[in-house]
């Protein structure tokens, strides 16, 4: 009995034997081709051409030298999230970035522009900033006005590249989607100050013929498809008052009345 016991326990002690062995080879046989691909990697798929398409103010030599990126680079070790904060850091009117890997050996750089929605004054600087509320760069007085410049909105510091941050929040929100409204009707280039020093009493100059009333910094899609159905109906030497205050209906005022 105590031979079958014997021969019992020497088979489990062999069969453990062999499975420990499996796994040892096959751990070791896994870790082989990991270092074989890792080595393949490095050698092989290195940069020999960046390539940079799309609509900037920047120049391509700007674009690359602010990407960080190499020829002679294995286009696999790019951090593509740290790349693109960089190139947002040093060029601060890049509004939109990818960059794609085209095997076998080059990177592409897609980029477009931002672009100025306004002007605000900040510790008595005038800075441009876009749609976003992204602040851009300071300028004079005369190119904030010509600009258009976002009164009533604070803050107490400014640094290019970074979104700014008011006294009151709230604004900064009410400000982005009167800018995105605005981009989507069509009518942003020709706005021209904006008075958001209430959010509920909102008013812009508007195509430097008219002043008009928002009232509430709310429904912007609506109150502009006012605007334009307005407009529409006015000759090109009308100068007043456009009130869009009311939810049903928009008012023109003229000149003088």
């Amino acid at each position: 009995m105590n031979d079958v016991r014997d021969l019992r326990r020497k088979n489990r002690k062999r069969k453990y034997r062999r499975r420990k062995t499996g796994l040892f080879f096959g751990v070791f046989s896994f870790l082989v081709v990991l270092a074989a691909v890792a080595a393949a990697i490095t050698v092989f798929f290195k940069i020999s051409n960046v390539e940079i398409s799309g609509k900037t103010r920047y120049s391509q030599e700007e674009v690359l030298d602010a990407s960080g990126i190499r020829t002679g680079t294995n286009m696999f070790l790019i951090n593509k999230f740290t790349t693109i904060n960089r190139m947002f850091s040093k060029l601060v009117y890049l509004d939109e970035i990818r960059i794609r890997r085209k095997l076998p050996d080059t990177v592409e750089i897609i980029v477009s522009d931002t672009e100025p929605a306004a002007a605000v004054e900040i510790s008595g600087k005038y800075w441009l900033l876009d749609k976003r509320g992204k602040l851009l760069e300071p300028v004079s007085e005369e190119k904030a006005k010509q600009a258009g410049i976002v009164k009533g909105l604070t803050a107490q510091s400014a640094a290019a590249g970074e979104i700014i941050e008011p006294d009151d929040k709230d604004k900064l929100q009410k400000l982005t989607e009167f800018f995105a409204a605005a981009y989507k009707s069509g009518i942003a280039g020709d706005i021209g100050d904006i008075d958001f020093t209430k959010i509920y009493n909102v008013s812009f100059s508007y195509g430097n013929r008219f002043t008009v009333l928002i009232g509430e910094a709310s429904d912007f899609d609506r109150k502009f498809r006012f605007l334009l159905s307005v407009k529409e109906r006015l000759s090109p030497s009308d100068r007043g008052v456009i009130d869009l205050t009311d939810a049903e209906s928009a008012r023109f005022r003229p000149e003088g009345f």
